[in-house]
């Protein structure tokens, strides 16, 4: 039967399923859907059957509760900038080790260059305030 055709569980009866299944990534995920075990009423492509009925991401749908960065909120660019000024790290090495330490709000993107490039990123210079 054509995928599109096909009756899936409801979004919360799906993910309450494959939660139970301990899978942590979307490598496990693929593997899983691959393997011949993957019940039809639950989609191979969860992020297209649930975009509009309580989708937010693999690791929503996974249970690891990793959110995808570009489905991440973050501070204002304004906003974030000023607080990093206040941690006046000389470069984008100090930055990227302060990213790793564990240290980093969740609001404040460790990929500023990225997610703000639309909103008045100019460099790590202006970001760290240097």
């Amino acid at each position: 039967m054509a995928t599109q055709l096909r009756e899936y569980k409801s979004f919360e009866e799906a993910r309450d399923f494959v939660h139970k299944l301990n899978l942590k990534s979307q490598e496990e995920w693929s593997d899983y859907c691959k393997s011949g075990q993957k019940l039809v009423d639950i989609p191979a492509a969860p992020e297209r059957i649930y975009k509009k009925d309580g989708w937010k991401g693999l690791g929503d749908w996974l249970g690891t509760g990793t959110v995808a960065t570009h489905l991440k909120a973050y501070k204002s660019f304004e906003e974030a900038r000023d607080f990093v000024h206040k941690l006046k790290l000389k470069g984008e090495k100090e930055w990227r080790t302060y990213c790793k330490s564990g240290q980093k709000p969740e609001d404040i993107p460790a990929n500023p260059n990225q997610v703000y490039k639309q909103e008045g990123w100019n460099g790590f210079g202006d970001w760290l305030g240097y």
